[in-house]
This record gives structure tokens, sequence and C-alpha cells, in this order.
């Protein structure tokens, strides 16, 4: 590690971008204390869901918000520039009473519930809550009081039981990261081997969602946002690890071990998502989030120069504006971004060697990843990202401007039976063809879901929650069928397609050929764009690049044809300095 004295003396990383994390954190904490209600005397002090205790929009406290008071104790503890809650008396004691207030909101397993009344999330919320309340304790010292404490314990051997013995439905690999971390931390603090013993478990079946090409499940593919996620927990775990009592366990150090391999592929794997306009992720991810964590790169940065360069690119990119920094998320989620700029702010550290070149920075590059289904070419004057196992969504960048050429989400149709139909949907089984120049996937449109309450439906809502979530098991078995209708379910329309994206130096060719069965007929297509459609409350915030890409509302003369001779080819070509032009049924280049 490098000495915080010593950067001056190294200077390999920008001085002038490096408080940008601060920056926007410190920003937007005001918003954090107004989430908070701040009245003594108030039988809902401390909790940070305004909804609920101002509002009253909303019928239960959603525990999530409570995450909250981590930055609440950073700010306090921390003598960031321009920090004005830096030892405040007030912080402190508001941080505290968020924390016990998320004693009186957690269930008698140990659970927390987020999005309805007895959810029991495991790892969303209650493994965030529990990081979050003891990294506040270590933060905050002597100021925590005796009340405080006796929650703590409380707080802390409840979640940590539950999070040590439950395993949620639908894998999401960095849920099970923030389920180690606060487990670990929970079994130190309260030196609880039993809870050491879970950890082990925990740890064994996280490691089977790490694929050797370097990126972790989360549902059915890779999604670069949570990627960048699971790299920052697993960092601040190791972190924990060396500071523990039970460092020095060969058990333990084996996790060590194999944690930085994978958190070393993980870094590599994540690199192809950073851009040359400083934005991250996006169309091409199994769950299409667009924020970069960057606390984990920030603590790698000072022996890993590839974690160096990509927080170097995406500095000044979160200060124009891209990937997600903390004012651009909504209330719930905004609790998450704080506490991570504002440690990857505290972290922040020269590197010791020159920084690594990013895939977007090289000539010639041709990296297949098939287990992903992300291919990534790099000519001279194009960077392009696709992901064929999600119908061929694909990013293509001018890497003379830094500029997006052009993004594509694939084909989306309205059908006359109303339903919305999308290739944008993660298939095993699409046809992918992977070459230098050229890429295929074919396959089957998917209907997308489209659950709306009503009145009437949320009322039976509530009443099912207050039935079956009685117990962890029936709760589980309910988050996992409410995850099945509306993120993961495959129903196949009666549709097909073929793509075929052809990369020259200038240019982008993508050739969609659509193919209609049975009586199926399309009121709409639309081609191309940045519009996303899974379900993922962490996603689909506005991204600047956006405003350079339009989707295409194929013309109605071409969807009578369509519907007429059951099939329709359209080829689009994107061309650096001129705008998108557009045919149907024209020959193939090359073909």
């Amino acid at each position: 590690m490098v000495s915080r004295h010593k950067k001056a003396q190294t200077a390999i990383r920008s001085m002038e971008t490096r408080h940008v994390y601060g920056r926007l954190a410190l920003q937007a904490l005001p918003r954090l204390f107004s989430l908070m209600d701040r009245d003594r005397l108030s039988p809902t002090y401390g909790c940070l869901d305004r909804e609920y205790w101002l509002a009253r929009s909303t019928d239960f406290p959603s525990a999530i918000a409570q995450f909250g008071v981590h930055a609440m104790a950073l700010v306090w503890a921390t003598e960031f520039p321009d920090n004005r809650f830096y030892h405040q008396e007030q912080v402190a004691r508001w941080c505290q009473a968020g924390i016990r207030y998320a004693g009186t909101i957690q269930h008698g397993d140990g659970s927390f519930d987020e999005f309805y009344p007895n959810e029991r999330g495991w790892a969303g919320p209650t493994g965030f809550i529990l990081y979050a309340i003891l990294a506040s304790r270590e933060l905050l010292g002597p100021q925590i009081d005796a009340e405080t404490e006796s929650a703590i314990r409380s707080i802390a051997a409840g979640a940590g039981r539950f999070l040590g013995t439950r395993e949620e439905v639908g894998v999401l690999a960095n849920h099970h990261a923030m389920a180690l971390l606060p487990l670990y931390m929970a079994a130190d603090y309260l030196a609880d081997e039993d809870l050491l013993d879970l950890f082990f478990i925990r740890w064994q079946s996280f490691k089977r969602f790490c694929n050797d090409e370097g990126w972790c499940l989360e549902y059915d593919g890779v999604d670069a946002g949570y990627l960048s996620a699971t790299v920052s927990f697993l960092g601040k775990l190791r972190r924990r690890i060396e500071a523990s009592r039970w460092a020095g366990r060969s058990k333990v150090a084996d996790v060590v071990t194999a944690l930085d391999g994978i958190v070393d592929r993980a870094v590599t794997m994540a690199s192809h998502f950073v851009y040359p306009d400083g934005h991250y992720g996006g169309l091409v991810g199994s769950r299409q989030t667009v924020h970069f964590y960057p606390h984990g790169f920030e603590m790698l940065a000072p022996k890993n120069s590839l974690a160096a360069a990509m927080v170097e690119h995406m500095l000044p990119g979160f200060d124009r504006g891209g990937s997600v920094y903390p004012a651009l998320q909504a209330d719930r989620y905004v609790v998450y971004r704080l506490s991570e700029f504002l440690e990857a702010e505290r972290d922040w550290q020269d590197a010791t060697a020159p920084l690594s070149v990013l895939p977007c920075q090289q000539d010639g590059l041709v990296r297949d990843f098939p287990g992903a289904g992300v291919a990534v070419r790099s000519t001279h004057g194009l960077y392009l990202v696709s992901n064929l196992f999600r119908g061929g969504t694909w990013l293509a960048f001018d890497r003379t401007s830094g500029d997006l050429l052009a993004g594509d989400g694939g084909v989306r149709m309205e059908l006359a039976n109303g339903n919305r139909v999308a290739t944008q949907w993660i298939d095993p089984d699409y046809e992918l063809g992977f070459s230098p120049d050229e890429l295929s996937v074919s396959g089957r449109f998917h209907v997308l879901p489209s659950k709306r309450f009503n009145p009437v439906t949320f009322a039976g809502f509530r009443a099912v929650s207050a039935v079956i979530g009685w117990n962890a098991t029936s709760a589980e078995w309910m988050k996992g069928a409410i995850r099945r209708l509306l993120m993961t379910h495959q129903s196949k329309a009666p549709a097909s397609f073929e793509r075929r994206v052809v990369l020259s130096d200038g240019a982008v060719q993508v050739t969609d050929r659509i193919q209609l069965h049975g009586s199926a007929k399309a009121n709409q297509v639309i081609l191309g764009g940045m519009t996303p459609v899974r379900y993922v409350p962490q996603s689909r915030y506005f991204q600047y690049h956006e405003l350079r890409c339009d989707e295409i509302a194929a013309d109605p003369v071409w969807v009578a044809r369509l519907n007429d001779e059951r099939q329709l080819t359209v080829v689009r070509t994107y061309q650096v300095g001129k705008a998108p032009s557009v045919s149907i049924d024209r020959p193939l280049v090359g073909g």
C-alpha cells in the first residue's frame, strides 16, 4: 500500500479529479438527511424512508433506507474536503437513531423487508443493512452509546444467522458477495465461531457462480454494473479478513487466495465495459445496469494497474455526468451510491506503476467470451461490445472523439394481440456466431412481462404476503415466484429473428431478418435504440449519450409488408460523421 503522504511523489494518477467522488457525494448529502425523521419525540425517529414517516404514501417502512446510516457515519468520521458534517454531534446522534430504528423493524428471524411486508429479503436488504450498521459502529467508535451498542449486537446476531442459513431464489452473485461481507464482520464482532462456519459454507456456494472468464452470474448472464459491485464487496471483505481475529488461520487464508483470483479475473472482464466516453456497462449486460462501483477498484489501484486505469478513466466521466452518480439515483438507492463514493474518496491512492492500456484504448483488439456470449472488437476507428446471448445487443464508440456512434437494443415489436416482444432477452437456445469482423445470432423473440398492480390486485398481494410471508421458507418461495414472473420468465413469441453485425474501421452494419409464425401480425416494429426491457429496479438511469442514439420506427408500409409476406429484412449502417442509413431487402455486405 502506498502512504497517502507519498502521492505527490508518485503522481501517476491525476490529482485534478481525485476528489470527484467526495464532491459528488457531499453535494447529495443534504438530501439524505432530508429523508430521515429527525424528531426525537417521533415514534419513527431515525426512519430514513420519507415516503413512510412523512408522506405516508406506503404502509410499511422500506428497511433498505436505513443503509443511509453508513454515509452519515462516513462523513462524521472522515475529514473530506469541504465536509461540513465532520465531527458534528448531530450527525453522530442521527446515525445512532437510524441504527436503533433498524432494530425495531427487524423480523424475529433476523431479516428485513425492502419491497413489501414479510419479504424477508436475504442480502438485499438484510446483508446491506448489517454491513452498514457494523461499519458505522467502527466509524463512530466511542460515540456509540450503550443503547445503540445493545441494538447493534442484537441486529448482528439475528441478521448474521439469517444470512448464514438462508439463500435466495435466483442467482445474483453480487448478493452472495454482500452476504459474505457482513456475515464475516458479524462473526468477528461477536467472536462467534458458528457464524464463521456458516461463512465458509456460504463461500463455497458463492464460488459456484464465478466463471473462469471473469464474470459472476447475475440471473442468467454477465452484468457489468453488478460485476463491479461484486469486486467492491469482495475488496471490502478482503480488508476485513486481514484485520480480523482469524486472519492467520489457514482456512481463512485459503479464502483470501481464492478471492484474489476471482477479483483479478473480474477486473479484467469488467475493463471491457469501460467505454471511451467514460460510461460503463448498459445494454450489453444481463441486468442492463450502468452503475460502476469504484471502491473495490480504488482499493486495488496501488497494486493493480488495470484497476487503476479503470477508475482513472471513469473519474472524469463521473464529473461529466457519466455512469451513475449519487444525485441521479432514486431515494431508495441513493444510499448505496453515497457510501460507495465516500469510501472510494477515502481510499483513493496513487498507483505504483504506469497505468494499463484499457481495451477501449487498443487497436486491433478481438476478444470473445463465449461463456458470456460477449464479443469485444476495437479497430483503429471504433470500439464495439456486443452480447449475443442478449439477442446481439451492442454499443459502438468513435475512438477518435470518444462519442457513442450507436447503441442497439435489438428489435422490439407490438403484436396485434397486444403483446410486446423483443429480441433483447437472454436465451440459451440462441445460435451464436463469432468471427473477427462479423457477429451473428438467431432465435425466437420473447414476450415481455407487463404486470402492473391495480387497487384490487395490490390489496390481494398484501393479503397474500401477510399469509405466506410468516416464515423465511415461504417468503423465499414467494419472492422467487415474483422474480420469475417479472424478470427471468421465458415466454417465446410467434416470431423469430436473425441478426448479423459487421464491423469495419469506421462503420457498423447490422442486418435484421424478422419472420412471423402462425397467424401472428405486427402493429409496430422498433429497431435499435437504447431502451432496456428487463425489469431491474437499479437500471434505466438516464445517460447523456442516449441523446446521440435514437431508435428507428419501421415505416407502416414495411410493417404491412412484414404481415403480408411473413418476413422482412432491414439493413442499417452507422458510420462516423454520417447520419444512419436504413433500407429493406438489400443484399448483405460480403454475402
